[in-house]
């Protein structure tokens, strides 16, 4: 759960013609609550 009303995300990715996969980390904007965020892995096909 991510606490506090701003959040930033990071990530990193590549795309080619076939396919694309990023990685994206979401994380609260509050420095006071430790809170361990939430982790996307993304994979794409296209046809």
């Amino acid at each position: 759960m991510l606490s506090g009303p701003f959040q930033f995300m990071t990530g990193i990715g590549w795309r080619g013609r076939r396919g694309s996969i990023s990685l994206h980390h979401l994380a609260s904007a509050n420095t006071r609550v430790d809170t361990r965020g939430e982790t996307f892995l993304r994979v794409g096909y296209h046809g």
